[in-house]
């Protein structure tokens, strides 16, 4: 009798450990005034919070990460199979990112890359769960890879992977490693009204405080040797290029190439690791079809 007690109460335990991770929504806690703060590398950083959200008769929740203005797309979406979905509405682009209730193995298409050949595109899969401490908090991950399939001329099909995210249950993503350029890591968070880490580092924007305009701000120190930083603002989401010139309009490099939420955000150069002389310089930023050079002076 001891024995089936002793038995009873183990079961009971493994119920209960396991309960603590059987909501699948919770890898990626999609609530209003959620928010999210990354480092993506030396003095650059990153905010992302749910301004609004909805829920349409089948039970599919879409989100708002900025302003919502009547006619706005939502940007995300988590549908009724726990797929995490960018750009939901969208008839093209939309990508089925992370299945939220993957387990080990499992895979699904991302995107085709060619309507034609439902083989070519991009393709995610879970590659380990486990359990372990993040920002103090003890919780479970699951790590998605994503990889490419292409088709050679000669009709052969090939698989590459490009990178790893990671979530983590009850916080969201919690690492994006960018192969050759920074990774990104969650460095604080605030989800349900609770703390996680350290997010007070940049103040929060809310829906009200975000910048009416868009602008490019001089760059900071100027003249500089050998970093520099260029703050920008932008008043709703979207992609984003920030370049870097010589005076002859030659690029020397790309400093930002993506979608980012609206706000004001700042990247950090080194011209040290271009082994440029001393002289003027231009970057420009590119966004919603709007384009603005500014001058920066290097001293060497």
């Amino acid at each position: 009798m001891k024995k089936l007690f002793v038995i009873f109460i183990l079961l009971q335990a493994t119920m209960i450990l396991y309960a603590q991770y059987d909501d699948p929504y919770q890898y990626y806690p999609m609530d209003v005034g959620n928010y999210w703060y990354y480092s993506e590398g030396p003095d650059s950083y990153s905010s992302v919070k749910v301004y609004a959200d909805s829920t349409d008769n089948a039970g599919n929740r879409f989100f708002w990460m900025s302003k919502k203005y009547p006619g706005d797309p939502p940007l995300y979406s988590i549908d009724t199979n726990y797929f995490f979905i960018i750009r939901p509405t969208s008839q093209i682009n939309a990508e089925y990112l992370y299945k939220l209730d993957a387990e080990v193995g499992d895979n699904w298409w991302v995107w085709h890359g060619d309507s034609a050949d439902t083989n070519i595109g991009t393709w995610c899969e879970v590659t380990s769960i486990y359990d372990g401490y993040y920002l103090g908090v003890e919780t479970r991950f699951k790590v998605y890879a994503f990889n490419h399939r292409i088709k050679w001329s000669y009709g052969v099909y090939e698989d590459y992977w490009d990178h790893n995210e990671e979530l983590a249950y009850g916080m969201g993503l919690d690492y994006r490693d960018n192969d050759a350029y920074y990774p990104s890591y969650l460095i604080g968070a605030i989800i349900d009204g609770k703390v996680i880490g350290n997010p007070v580092d940049v103040k929060e924007t809310t829906a009200e405080e975000l910048p009416d305009n868009f602008e490019l701000y001089q760059n900071y120190p100027n003249p500089f040797n050998p970093s520099t930083t260029i703050k920008f603002q932008l008043p709703a989401s979207g992609n984003v290029k920030i370049s870097l010139y010589n005076v002859l309009g030659e690029k020397i490099a790309d400093l930002i190439n993506g979608y980012l939420n609206a706000g004001t955000h700042q990247v950090s150069v080194d011209f040290s690791k271009y082994r440029l002389s001393t002289g003027i310089y231009l970057y420009s930023i590119n966004y919603n079809n709007q384009r603005i050079f500014k001058k920066m002076m290097y001293l060497k």
